[in-house]
Order: C-alpha cells, then structure tokens, then sequence
C-alpha cells in the first residue's frame, strides 16, 4: 500500500477549490472537490469507503482506505454540528468526511480551515490599512527535491511503458545529475523496439501458463514481440481471458505488415 499511496500523492494535483465559506468569501475544496482528487487513486489499486458511528464521545466519520493487496488503514473524525437539527448534523457529517478523507490521502483540502484560522487575525490587523494590491506576477514555488525511493518509483514507471505519466513526474521535482542520466538510460531503453519472442521461448511461456505460473511466463515474455498468431496461441490456452490480457501487457507491439 505504501508504494501505491506514495504513486497517489507524487501525482495528485493540487485540490481544487470551488466551494465558498460565506462569512470569509475565501475560496476552499468543498467534498466532492476532495472525492474527484482521490478517484485518482483507483489506478494504484487505492479505494476507500466511509461510514457513520457513535461511541461514548459522540458521533464520528470513520474513513477506510483499502489496497488491492488487502492492507487498510483507518482513521476517525469527530462530528461536530453547529445546531442541533438535520442540517447542522449534515453540515458536521460533511465536514468531517471531507477532512477524513483528505487527511487519510494526504492531500490538502484548503489553505487553512475555511478561512476560520484567519479570524484571530483579521481581528487584531483591524483598523490597520491593508496594502494595496500588487499586479506583480509571483513565482512558482521551488520545486521539491526528488527522493531515492520516489525515483525508483519513476523508473518503474518507464519500464511498465507509462512513459507520460513519468515524465509529469519528474518536471514537478528537482533531480540530481545521477538522477537524470538514469531516467535518460531508462527513457532510451523504453524506445528500442523489442525483438520477436524466440519460439522456445515462447513454447516455454505456455507450459508456465498451463502450470498456473502466470508471473513466470509475463516475466519470460516480457522482453520480446509478441506475434498475432502467438498472441492468439496465449487466448487459447487454459487460463482465463483476464490473466490472459495481464500477461500480454499494456502494450503489445504488433509486426508491420502481418
């Protein structure tokens, strides 16, 4: 889980905001704004499911973040309702899912908290002549420097073929000199066409795959081309189509001409 979530929060983009908090007019991630963000997750094998309890403290939003492989973390956020009626428990309840799930994704659903931590301070800057506003374009922020464990994660990237994907990751870092001559390496590996499978090899590939060893037989194949008849040959075989599509790959480079 750790290395999907970390392939989750190298790639999310900011949150966006489109909700308004009335008594500031600051802008900020309303629920859905946070859900859209984390759907993004799903490609990393991510999901995650929210409900409702009460134990002797009140009522709480318990958030579950599930991985493909079975690991959850779980998290908790106390209800707060601002008036004891239906809307305000439903204003507390929707409160506290956007902030369970922002936090158990760790991602930033605002600048602060709807602009309430700002009160303490448009209190004592009151009657203080506020600056006019400048036209002067700010820079972009530094970029982050790029992590051992969060290149390993981009190579990993190119070797599966997600060539884009890897690329928007590392424009958004700060990289070494090492770093970037082994994305080059990496990137040029990517481009060189792959040779057609040899046939033992290939015959080898389906006795692995009659044997349940699915992995042995991706792993065999996935230096070469895969022939459409071969890939056929794969369909027929005693698996299912699913394992069948998972051992072809992503991206199956089909001969010109045949």
């Amino acid at each position: 889980m750790a290395m999907a979530l970390a392939q989750f929060q190298m790639q999310a983009d900011a949150t966006a905001k489109s909700g308004t908090n009335p008594h500031f007019r600051a802008a900020y991630s309303t629920l859905q704004d946070v859900i859209e963000v984390v759907r993004e997750g799903t490609q990393f094998g991510l999901c995650y499911t929210q409900v409702l309890g009460v134990d002797e403290y009140g009522e709480f939003v318990k958030t579950i973040l599930m991985h493909e492989s079975g690991e959850t973390i779980e998290s908790r956020v106390s209800v707060k309702a601002k008036k004891d009626d239906a809307q305000g428990m439903g204003s507390g309840i929707t409160y506290a899912r956007r902030y369970g799930l922002a936090a158990i994704y760790g991602i930033a659903p605002d600048d602060d908290d709807d602009g309430n931590a700002a009160v303490a301070s448009l209190r004592s800057n009151s009657g203080r002549n506020a600056p006019p506003p400048s036209n002067t374009q700010l820079p972009d922020p530094p970029k982050a420097d790029l992590s051992p464990s969060n290149a390993k994660i981009i190579l990993g990237l190119i070797k599966q073929g997600k060539v884009e994907e890897a690329r928007k990751l590392i424009k958004v870092h700060k990289r070494t000199k090492d770093q970037d001559a082994q994305f080059k390496a990496a990137f040029d590996a990517a481009s060189k066409p792959k040779p057609p499978v040899p046939e033992e090899d290939f015959q080898k590939a389906l006795s692995l795959i009659s044997e349940g060893d699915a992995d042995g037989a991706r792993n065999l194949l996935k230096p070469f081309t895969l022939h459409p008849d071969q890939v056929e040959m794969l369909r027929m075989t005693e698996v299912s189509y699913n394992d069948a599509n998972a051992l072809l790959g992503a991206a199956i480079e089909t001969p010109k001409g045949k």
